[in-house]
């Protein structure tokens, strides 16, 4: 009996193996029939594979601290400060479900390519996306936003992910499909009107260290906005959880983001260790034992609710 199962666990491993890297496969096969990535299709269905596929949980995440990063330029918390929508409580969680929804519906569905959709005025997907990045610029052009804030945050939409998955993925990010998610978000940024976007990925993560560099400093605005964000991220668990919930967060970002967010360092002794091998370790049980997923794990709805007439979010 031993022999047989031990045998089966064999040749699960042997399979597994064989079918691990199979979306990274997929990536590159797509790519190479558009290497100059001038279709949107191109850039949708790589990026559904890579950061919503094989890296769903480390692209969700680092993008959450990603809004971190932001809320710790006093510019931008300021003027998120004045709007009261991610300030007040009754608000946080509309806010920033419409903008996830509105920034996943672009990404997940595609619509940014002004030339593409001009010549898809049926394909019903694409312009899901399109009004998705006309809602949020309509969003926007109420406030007078300098486009260097703009881009920063873009930065961190690119930067960010990369970022993560070096440190925490299961493997490392391929070259192509580094590219691929820099081309795609450059797109979404030429769709909301920024200039001056950075050529090359190289450029782009310049660009995040030189802006952090002058800009992320102390400053009330950014605490206050913090603050109801991580309240938000609180909703559901426990309360006698978010004392270790908060040094979770501390653990997770680094001494110049604690620093303009006047975060205190983690007291629990090797927390930032701790949680590092922890995420290590679900890595190593991703690459070595589990199957990959077969599709990518999507917020937007797919079809119309019957009932509603609506696309309803899935989470």
């Amino acid at each position: 009996m031993y022999v047989y199962l031990l045998l089966a666990f064999l040749g699960y491993l042997v399979y597994q193996r064989s079918v691990r890297f199979s979306n990274l496969s997929r990536v590159k096969t797509i790519v190479a029939h558009d290497p100059t990535l001038t279709k949107m299709e191109t850039c949708r269905s790589t990026q559904l594979l890579t950061m919503l596929t094989d890296f769903p949980f480390l692209y969700t995440k680092s993008l959450e601290f990603g809004l971190y990063r932001t809320y710790a330029i006093p510019r931008i918390s300021t003027l998120l400060q004045h709007t009261r929508n991610l300030v007040d409580d009754e608000k946080v969680g509309r806010r920033y479900d419409d903008t996830d929804y509105i920034l996943r519906e672009a990404v997940e569905r595609g619509g940014w390519s002004a030339d593409q959709i001009a010549n898809a005025s049926g394909d019903q997907e694409l312009l899901r996306g399109k009004r998705a990045l006309e809602r949020l610029n309509a969003l926007h052009a109420r406030w007078s936003i300098p486009n260097d804030d703009f881009l920063y945050v873009l930065s961190v939409f690119i930067c960010e992910p990369i970022r993560w998955i070096q440190r925490y993925g299961w493997r490392p990010l391929d070259q192509v499909e580094k590219e691929v998610h820099f081309h795609t978000w450059s797109q979404v940024g030429v769709a909301m009107n920024m200039h001056s976007i950075p050529c090359t990925l190289d450029e782009m993560f310049a660009f995040n260290e030189a802006f952090e560099d002058k800009y992320m400093t102390l400053k009330p605005s950014n605490v206050v906005v913090s603050e109801a964000t991580t309240r938000l991220f609180f909703t559901g668990i426990p309360s006698f959880m978010h004392p270790f919930g908060r040094q979770a967060v501390s653990a997770l970002c680094d001494p110049r983001l604690r620093s303009a967010m006047s975060l205190s360092p983690p007291t629990i002794p090797y927390l930032e260790a701790i949680l590092g091998k922890c995420l290590s370790l679900g890595a190593w049980v991703q690459r070595h034992l589990l199957l990959p997923r077969s599709r990518p794990s999507l917020r937007t709805a797919e079809k119309v609710d019957s009932h509603t007439g609506k696309y309803v979010g899935k989470w």
